[in-house]
């Protein structure tokens, strides 16, 4: 991650409310609603109080929730994102029951220049990452982002999806000028080829 990517979570406020009052209040007593409500939120039975919503007297209690640091909950991001996406076809492997394109064999997590640790999928996450099988099948170490994007190509990949297209149309263009023949793009065969070549010729 970038140096200047958040270090947490940023402060918020939550909000909880309640039973309406004739509910809550009986007889001058607070009810088992109520004290289910102090219960949830965390309070004590004196720090109930009310608040007119709508034309409505509710219980209600407010409390600042402090960020979680971002080293904190970061294998969490992870694990719901990866959950999140979808493909035509997934793998098992191993004993997991989590389904995915390929086998997940590595987390490179740096936040600066600092490794953010968790374990995801039976995987340790650490400061190092593969080159393409092509070039090897060693693990590199990586320091920070610059490190990172900078030597992505000498390592086989070329990252951004729109400058795989460009090398493809490119290569296109050289062909086309030395035979004199005109390449007729098929934009979803191209769509195609640039998600799955990591590096085109």
């Amino acid at each position: 991650f970038h140096e200047k990517f958040p270090q947490a979570q940023p402060d918020s406020v939550a909000s909880f409310v309640g039973a309406p009052k004739q509910v809550a209040l009986k007889d001058g007593a607070f009810t088992n609603a109520a004290l289910s409500f102090a219960n949830k939120c965390g309070i004590s039975e004196s720090e109930l109080k009310f608040k007119e919503i709508d034309g409505k007297e509710v219980l209600y209690y407010e409390k600042e929730v402090k960020g979680e640091p971002v080293a904190k909950i970061m294998g969490d991001m992870v694990e719901e994102f990866l959950k999140s996406l979808s493909f035509g076809k997934s793998m098992r492997w191993g004993n997991g029951e989590f389904e995915f394109i390929r086998p997940i064999r590595s987390f490179l997590c740096l936040l600066g220049d600092e490794v953010i640790k968790f374990n995801k999928f039976g995987v340790e996450s650490s400061n190092s990452t593969y080159p393409h099988r092509s070039i090897s099948y060693d693990k590199i170490k990586i320091s920070n982002i610059k490190e990172y994007f900078e030597g992505s190509k000498s390592r086989g990949v070329v990252l951004e999806a729109g400058e795989r297209e460009k090398i493809i149309l490119d290569e296109f263009e050289k062909i086309s000028q030395k035979s004199g023949l005109k390449i007729e793009i098929d934009k979803d065969l191209l769509a195609e080829v640039v998600a799955i070549t990591e590096y085109p010729t």
